[in-house]
């Protein structure tokens, strides 16, 4: 909608200064045809005034472009943005219901941060006009990657984690099947911990760059 409002304005700007430029001629034209040589120096006035019109007119339409475009790019920010945190939220909340590790399974694979990584790494990151919210912007960017490696961790499971699986696959060895499943599930929450870290963090960042946009 602001768009159709910006061309209309750029429109309305382009025919003011052709109907300067015209009757800017027109008046030249007429007042050398009534007032003859005397006339000429008045209709050469008349006519730089118009072309100076013009000139201002074309610059105003430029600006009016580049202001548009700087608003395009900024709004793209707050999109990309925003869609991080409807993905980071889908998340929290998953985390919340009664077996985290198969409701991520089932409905949120890690791929599925894999655009929205690549998005931020497109995003016009200089089109944010503070020093805090370029930081906040990258610090989103940085903790998505670190999300999407701890809910992969928490779907693999403990089993397949590097610093629990060894211990967990000489307790089976013993038959300590007790002790095993007491210490699959303190790393089952050590891993839902991490993914909570994850999400907590980026709120926070997107908070600070909510405040800077």
């Amino acid at each position: 909608m602001d768009a159709f409002k910006d061309l209309a304005k750029a429109l309305g700007v382009v025919l003011i200064v052709a109907a300067t430029l015209i009757l800017a001629v027109y008046l030249g034209m007429k007042l050398e045809a009534e007032m003859g040589d005397a006339g000429k120096s008045l209709s050469s006035w008349v006519q730089a005034v118009g072309s100076i019109a013009a000139i201002l007119g074309a610059v105003y339409v430029t600006r009016m472009q580049m202001d548009h475009s700087d608003r395009n790019r900024r709004a793209a920010i707050v999109a990309i943005a925003e869609a991080a945190m409807r993905r980071v939220n889908e998340v929290h909340n998953l985390m919340w219901t009664s077996d985290p590790r198969d409701a991520l399974f089932t409905k949120f694979p890690s791929w599925r941060l894999d655009r929205i990584i690549s998005a931020f790494d497109a995003a016009p990151v200089h089109e944010i006009q503070s020093g805090e919210g370029v930081v906040a912007f990258l610090a989103i960017r940085e903790h998505l990657v670190l999300l999407q490696k701890a809910v992969k961790e928490s779907t693999d499971g403990p089993d397949k984690h590097p610093d629990f699986a060894d211990n967990l696959r000489e307790l089976l060895d013993d038959d300590d099947l007790t002790g095993y499943q007491e210490q699959f599930a303190r790393c089952t929450a050590v891993l839902r911990s991490n993914v909570m870290t994850q999400t907590g963090v980026i709120r926070k960042h997107y908070a600070t760059l909510e405040g800077c946009l």
